[in-house]
């Protein structure tokens, strides 16, 4: 059987698990960090009213941000238009009953930012981003140069877990092991240094982590979808 290791907690990955084993793949969970929500207060000088655009680059950012707003008896209005990073990200605000206004051609904060400016957002309007506590692109300098309102609200954070060396030691040379997140390449490189597996990244963003980190060989998900792995294994 073929093992593959995938940077998430086993009760995330417990239904792959099922339908990876009829096809000869056991999921190993490596779970690497944990998120926790940050219980931000609101700005002072932002009226939910006048949000223009309310971004999102992760489902963990909807989670968090939406149940914030829920505890301050926040609204999102009918008028302010929303950005997601990519698909799975859209699907769960649409789980919210939240329209999706934007979705970019590449699923990177970069790209989000850079081409919602570019094509979307005018100037003097007022952007929103629910994001982490650490980012890996920030806007701040892009939102300046074009005369917007920016207003970036931290509604969560990541922390390195613990990962024991025998979970660790269930896969070796001919298995693979995927990474869903910049934090948990960083979590591994901090415990481990570089994993004597094949390498797959979930995208983009994860890729440039694991480069940084000096790791190589690295296949990238064209899709971030973790069903899809059977065909990267």
């Amino acid at each position: 059987m073929v093992r593959v290791a995938i940077t998430r907690g086993e009760n995330e990955l417990s239904s792959l698990a099922k339908s990876m084993a009829s096809d000869g793949i056991e999921i190993i969970p490596w779970p690497l960090i944990s998120t926790h929500a940050k219980q931000f207060e609101w700005p002072h000088d932002l009226n939910p009213e006048a949000i223009d655009w309310l971004v999102f680059s992760s489902r963990n950012g909807v989670r968090f941000f939406l149940d914030r707003l829920n505890e301050l008896n926040i609204s999102i209005q009918e008028k302010t238009r929303i950005a997601a990073v990519g698909k799975k990200t859209a699907l769960a605000l649409e789980d919210h009953s939240l329209r999706v206004n934007f979705v970019p051609e590449t699923n990177t904060g970069e790209a989000l930012f850079n081409q919602l400016v570019t094509t979307q957002v005018a100037e003097g309007e007022t952007v929103v981003w629910a994001r982490a506590a650490k980012v890996i692109f920030d806007p701040s300098l892009l939102m300046s140069k074009n005369a917007i309102n920016y207003f970036p609200i931290v509604c969560y954070e990541t922390t390195p877990v613990p990962l024991e060396s025998k979970i660790v030691n269930e896969v070796c040379e001919k298995d693979s092991a995927l990474f869903t997140s910049p934090s948990a390449v960083e979590s591994f490189q901090q415990q481990y240094g570089q994993p004597g597996v094949k390498l797959i990244a979930i995208g983009r963003t994860t890729e440039a982590a694991m480069k940084r980190a000096g790791w190589s060989d690295i296949t990238v998900m064209k899709e971030p979808d973790l069903n899809m792995i059977a065909e990267y294994v």
